[in-house]
């Protein structure tokens, strides 16, 4: 920590350059680094809402409907529809091997997402509110 502190104020001296720093939970990064001066900004930025789930699941999961797709994603992530989108993908190319159809099919990324455990829980999603509460500064 000693290190970064150190070296944040030579960083910022150079020219047309940004450092940018993200966490899964900045109530456990040391208060130094939080303290005004060191970051002009703390940006939250947490879990789609509904309807950014729906662009996700359009542009990576495009066989299903993606509302019905946001629906049922609540607390996925970006990498979670990139898996959802590897198991469909998956499920396409078995049923291939075994002579059938090799589109992804709505029922493929339906399955897919009900075998895909989202990464950000209820637990998580409180958490980040408080802590956004707390420690954002736009």
């Amino acid at each position: 920590v000693n290190e970064l502190l150190k070296s944040i104020p030579s960083f910022k001296a150079r020219p047309q350059r940004l450092l940018v720093m993200a966490t899964n939970s900045i109530a456990a990064i040391d208060p130094a680094i939080l303290r005004p001066g060191r970051f002009d900004l703390i940006v939250p930025v947490g879990a789609p809402d509904p309807a950014g789930r729906a662009e996700l699941a359009a542009e990576l999961v495009p066989a299903g409907d993606a509302a019905v797709v946001a629906a049922r994603t609540e607390g996925f992530t970006p990498a979670d529809y990139a898996l959802v989108a590897q198991r469909s993908a998956q499920r396409a190319f078995d049923r291939a091997l075994g002579g059938g159809d090799a589109g992804i099919t709505e029922e493929d990324v339906l399955l897919a997402v009900a075998a895909t455990r989202p990464s950000v829980t209820h637990e998580a999603a409180e958490r980040f509110e408080l802590e956004s509460k707390r420690y954002a500064r736009l």
